[in-house]
């Protein structure tokens, strides 16, 4: 009973699928691609990284002068190694001088 309860999900997720999925549209030229993209969020994404205009960092990557990945990681996450950090940024914070918020997102040690 349960072997057949299994495999008809297995085929149920399968067909269900192979229903979902579309085939993909092959363009020629670049400037037939937007024509194919359905949402606005793709659309707007793909015209974003076609432009070539620099969207801001937002999440401070682009260090200040002054300040290191590895300072900051020994600053707010005291303890971890900097080889473990994914992504470290900081920006000046504009309500108080000289100060910055940073952040350091980095990899569980034990999950490596």
């Amino acid at each position: 009973m349960k072997i057949s309860i299994i495999v008809a999900g297995l085929v149920l997720c399968v067909v269900s699928s192979l229903v979902m999925a579309k085939p993909y549209k092959q363009v020629s030229a670049f400037d037939q691609v937007p024509k194919q993209i359905k949402s606005n969020a793709g659309l707007q994404q793909y015209n974003e990284q076609m432009s070539g205009i620099v969207k801001p960092d937002e999440f401070g990557t682009l260090l200040p002068a002054g300040l290191t990945a590895k300072e900051i990681v020994a600053l707010i996450a005291p303890g971890e190694e900097v080889r473990l950090a994914t992504l470290v940024g900081a920006k000046a914070w504009l309500y108080r001088p000289n100060s910055f918020i940073a952040i350091a997102l980095c990899q569980n040690q034990e999950r490596i």
